[in-house]
């Protein structure tokens, strides 16, 4: 789950089943903006200070598992 799909600061997301391997932060054209990988944790928060305002894809991986979100970052 990914809790805040419109954020300013932060975002946090959670699995109840798996641990996170991987978090990815994509532009609406693909670009990759921010991996995050290592992760083994069932929850990881996404500080998004230095992320310009606009739409992105998270990307998470959860084992062989792949869901992909739409979050707005919007600066004030």
């Amino acid at each position: 789950d990914v809790y805040k799909r419109q954020v300013s600061t932060n975002f946090k997301i959670k699995s109840s089943y798996y641990n996170l391997s991987q978090v990815s932060l994509l532009d609406l054209q693909g670009r990759l903006i921010h991996q995050y990988s290592g992760i083994s944790s069932s929850e990881i928060e996404i500080n998004c200070n230095e992320i310009v305002s606009g739409i992105y894809l998270v990307k998470v991986m959860l084992g062989n598992k792949i869901g992909t979100y739409k979050i707005s970052i919007s600066k004030k």
